[in-house]
């Protein structure tokens, strides 16, 4: 039997959803034709239903077989149904198919209305043609693996393959009807001979679980002339011909160079449609075709290669035109209706799945975990006690961690180094930053030679507070922040060769009250990238960039608001992973419910949010009731062990707790 596959059921809230299957088939045990309706989907959950009335669906060495020869060939005998699911964003089923005579037919995967028959929405391989209930969409080769999904809209299905000619998932249509309140998932044979892998249904999480979710662009409802919107290169397109014009044409561009070069579907008052390549102002007709008529959704594919245009279901001129021109531009338009015309409903779909798509449908089909964080599909478990934490004023009660891994080598004899602040009664006269090392990450220690805290107490009603370490180069760099109410922030840089003789404070960073809070940073190449948050104008994430920790840094630039991120962003830390990407955990201000992930694929310039919570506030008489400060260290690709302070705020007891992120495919 395979590894487990671990899938959310619905929308995970704060990682805390339960996680099980809603179809699993991975067809364990051997059953002879003839013995398999009525037994149990293994390991579950899921009850086989078989129409098999001359015995040709068997299962055998993991793999569900069905045999041909059938002397009366009919949809649905041979079929393999489970139980009836409900119409959810996101509901997934997904197989892997062989198909072994590319002539004959199957409905390989399929969603249906009944327990029979040959599918309401499927995916059939018939005579090298790829095709679904609405048309054909592709091609395939016999003898091949194909691994196909089924993915619900609320109204509607996507339809995607990977596998032979398809090296990655790729979109083979975007449907937009049919809403059935519930249907059967399952295999519906014709006369073909194939054999299966697995079947499973999953409820996939962010981005599949919104409408519209994995799309590049929807403009829903009427449209205007001068509508402009962005596709993939290799793309579906879509939109409805609400009416026709009475004079003119309806003008549809994409990959737009500029105003004299582009394609372009034009579509005229008669219903007749062509496909136009414009060059230099003048268009030349690629494709025609006739017969559009209100109502009808026109559809484009793009590739890297050809241009398919279908007026509904039929290609017009019968098949693709073979072009590479203008193919790695990305603009479209709808620039006329002619006169009267119009049109609903712009979409533009990937044809090729990347980014939080791709990753989690690639993950949830291989029973693997990602080898980065997928913010989407990660959450952690509240740490069960705070850990003890030997504080310079005895009280043990400490905020604001901030750790490194020196990794298995150490540094300077120990592997992890710790800076937080003790803040024993919420007293900032305490808040100093203060050094630990420990050999494992739970035992904290003060490093032999060192008295803490490291930082003084400024003089006055200044006060220390949010401190972050980073090691370069064998130098363990601390900035920290000093602040005095209602007048200023400072940053301050200090360094260490052996973690107990600190160099003078260096300034770094001058700036307003609330507006360099909590500062993270990230080495990248020689270029040290540090994230601030600004509180001073509506909680906002901030980044600069200089040469060195202590060097001069580039002015601020907002780079996550409040409003992109769904919480008032406070106290956060970032780390660059082993994939490149970075991750960024940040607490919520004011209440501190929750500790939310985003990932950056640009050094931090552009950030997406996480749907969900990765740690959410625990109820008393917990002592992590109000969130803070987190910090992460990358273990290995994928894994990402996190410290995070918390408190108990009446009485003031603060603490850090250790956990790890953990995925929904664990």
């Amino acid at each position: 039997m395979r590894t487990a596959l671990k899938i959310a059921a619905g929308v995970l809230g704060g990682g805390k959803a339960p996680v099980v299957y809603l179809l699993r088939d991975e067809f364990a045990t051997d059953l002879a034709a003839g013995s398999v309706d009525g037994t149990s989907a293994e390991p579950g959950p899921g009850t086989r239903k078989v129409i098999d009335t001359e015995s040709k669906l068997s299962i055998s060495t993991d793999r569900m077989y069905i045999s041909g020869g059938k002397s009366s060939p009919a949809y649905g005998d041979p079929s393999l149904w489970y139980p009836a699911i409900p119409r959810a964003e996101g509901y997934a089923i997904i197989n892997s198919v062989n198909m072994t005579d590319d002539t004959k037919t199957i409905r390989a995967l399929a969603f249906s209305t009944a327990q029979s028959g040959g599918g309401t929405y499927y995916i059939g391989l018939g005579n090298t043609v790829i095709g679904t209930e609405q048309m054909a969409v592709g091609s395939f080769a016999g003898s091949t693996t194909y691994e196909l999904a089924l993915v619900q809209r609320g109204v509607g299905m996507i339809y995607l393959i990977k596998g032979g000619a398809f090296t990655t998932w790729t979109v083979l249509w975007v449907s937009n009807t049919g809403n059935d309140a519930s249907l059967y998932p399952g295999i519906a044979n014709y006369y073909g001979v194939a054999d299966f892998g697995f079947i499973r249904g999953s409820q996939l999480p962010s981005p599949w679980n919104v409408s519209g979710g994995i799309a590049t662009q929807i403009l829903s409802g009427a449209r205007a002339e001068g509508d402009t919107f962005s596709h993939e290169t290799s793309a579906m397109l879509y939109f409805t011909v609400t009416t026709l014009p009475s004079s003119g044409s309806i003008d549809f561009r994409f990959r737009i160079q500029d105003a004299d070069n582009y394609w372009q579907v034009a579509i005229a008052a008669d219903g007749s449609c062509a496909l136009n390549q414009v060059t230099a102002g003048t268009p030349t007709a690629r494709r025609t075709g006739t017969g559009v008529v209100n109502g009808n959704r026109i559809a484009i594919r793009l590739t890297a290669s050809n241009i398919s245009v279908w007026n509904k279901y039929t290609v017009i001129g019968g098949d693709a035109y073979t072009t590479t021109a203008l193919n790695t531009l990305t603009a479209g338009a709808l620039v006329s209706l002619g006169t009267g015309g119009a049109v609903t409903t712009i979409e533009a779909w990937p044809r090729i799945l990347s980014g939080a798509a791709l990753n989690t449908l690639t993950a949830i089909n291989s029973d693997t975990r990602p080898n980065y964080i997928d913010i989407n599909s990660s959450y952690a478990t509240n740490a069960s006690a705070a850990l003890t934490i030997p504080t310079y004023d005895g009280s043990g009660h400490a905020l604001h961690p901030a750790v490194i891994d020196a990794g298995a080598g150490g540094w300077n004899g120990k592997r992890y180094w710790m800076v937080m602040t003790p803040l024993p009664g919420n007293d900032s006269d305490y808040e100093n930053p203060s050094v630990l090392c420990s050999d494992d990450g739970n035992a904290w220690s003060v490093p032999t030679g060192l008295t803490n805290p490291v930082v003084a107490k400024p003089a006055g009603s200044a006060f220390n507070t949010d401190p972050e370490l980073i090691l370069i180069d064998g130098v363990l760099w601390m900035v920290y922040r000093e602040t005095m109410t209602d007048t200023y922030d400072r940053l301050y840089a200090i360094s260490s060769t052996d973690g107990v003789s600190w160099s003078d404070p260096e300034l770094i960073l001058d700036a307003a009250f609330t507006s360099a809070i909590s500062p993270a940073l990230v080495d990248d190449g020689g270029t040290i990238v540090m994230f601030t948050t600004n509180a001073s104008s509506g909680y906002a994430i901030e980044r600069r960039t200089a040469e060195t920790v202590n060097g001069v840094y580039s002015a601020a630039a907002s780079v996550l608001t409040s409003a992109a991120a769904g919480i008032n962003v406070w106290h956060g830390d970032v780390i660059k992973q082993t994939n490149g990407n970075y991750l960024m955990a940040v607490s919520q201000y004011g209440i501190g419910g929750i500790i939310k992930l985003a990932e950056s694929l640009d050094q931090g310039v552009t950030w997406r949010v996480s749907n969900m919570s990765l740690i959410s506030k625990a109820a008393s008489p917990a002592w992590d009731q109000v969130l803070y400060r987190p910090s992460m260290v990358e273990v290995s690709p994928g894994y990402v062990d996190v410290w995070y302070s918390a408190y108990v705020a009446s009485p003031f007891v603060p603490g850090i707790g250790r956990t790890a992120i953990a995925s929904i495919f664990d």
